[in-house]
């Protein structure tokens, strides 16, 4: 695990083919969707305790591309090839600072010292899983009674490297 996913619908001549999943093609975009599940809490629990400050929401991250704090986070991930847990923790033990500033500019400015209080998120981050996992275990087993609803999913148009017309592109960041 650690990776991004994506469920692709391939095509095949004029046939489309069943969902696929497959790892997210090397494009600038795998590093987009990096980012915006770091900024909503998918990769490290601890960004979830300044989720509700930030300035804008983590969507755009996916939706856009001329803004400078995208510009800014997006590249600083796609020149050390970083997209995943792993790799940023590793860039961490060398660079404790690394992503800080970029991720501040993310901040209201009134709680841009609050960053301060988590980072390194990684730091701790195991404990706040396992407990993450076991609050999701419980809500499991009373939501199992229930009827389902369907899941939202994220679709995004185009990926290269699938037939592009009609291909449709669930994404995930697998923990």
């Amino acid at each position: 695990k650690d990776v991004i996913k994506c469920y692709a619908r391939p095509n095949f001549g004029r046939w489309t083919l069943p969902l696929q999943k497959v790892d997210y093609p090397e494009t600038i975009d795998k590093y987009k969707w990096f980012a915006r599940f770091l900024l909503e809490g998918e990769v490290f629990l601890k960004f979830n305790q300044i989720k509700k400050h930030l300035n804008a929401a983590p969507g755009l991250i996916t939706r856009t591309w001329n803004i400078k704090k995208v510009n800014i986070l997006v590249n600083a991930l796609f020149n050390k090839s970083i997209d995943s847990k792993k790799k940023l923790k590793e860039e961490w033990e060398k660079n404790e600072k690394f992503l800080f500033n970029e991720i501040q500019e993310w901040l209201h400015h009134d709680h841009q010292d609050e960053l301060n209080n988590i980072w390194p998120p990684s730091f701790g981050d195991e404990e706040l899983v396992k407990k993450h996992q076991k609050k999701l275990q419980k809500k499991k087993r009373k939501q199992s009674s229930k009827p389902k609803k369907p899941k939202k999913d994220i679709v995004v148009k185009s990926i290269s490297g699938f037939d592009s017309d009609d291909s449709d592109l669930e994404v995930e960041y697998l923990i």
